[in-house]
């Protein structure tokens, strides 16, 4: 009897272990398509317009409401001394097209511009616009999947 409360004991041990294991990884193993959101040159890249003042992630996870939850990335910049809004937007979308990014044709507004970029077997869908109210230019990533729109 005491081998076998032993035994159990050793094996909720085991259990509990695995588990804090399995979050442990879960949480710090981050997705190839954040990894490769994070390392792309554009949402590295120091502009001479602007000022990086916020920075958010959100790696994959299953779903909310049905739907799957993708690898994202949010980048907040506001304009330097002496520049506007509309230079800051004008300058990363220049980047978007030198680093060789695929613009939708429907997104030419002068506030709001969309690009593709294939990336092996998924693609990445960049968005930047202006937000008139704040002041403030946002670069949106997120992964869209294996093909890019049509």
């Amino acid at each position: 009897m005491e081998l076998t409360r032993n035994s159990l004991f050793l094996g909720i041990i085991i259990l509990v272990l695995a588990g804090i294991y399995i979050t442990i990884v879960r949480y710090t193993t981050e997705s190839k398509e954040l990894t490769a959101i994070r390392e792309d040159r554009i949402t590295n890249a120091v502009f001479l317009t602007g000022t990086e003042i916020n920075r958010t992630y959100q790696d994959q996870e299953n779903t909310l409401l049905g739907k799957p939850i993708r690898a994202q990335m949010r980048v907040e910049f506001e304009p330097t001394a002496n520049y506007s809004s509309s230079d800051v937007f004008n300058e990363i979308v220049s980047k978007f097209e030198v680093e060789g990014w695929h613009a939708n044709e429907l997104s030419t507004q002068s506030d709001y511009f969309t690009a593709t970029l294939q990336k092996g077997d998924f693609s990445l869908l960049g968005e930047v616009y202006i937000n008139h109210h704040t002041n403030i230019v946002g670069i949106h990533m997120l992964e869209i999947g294996p093909q890019p729109p049509n």
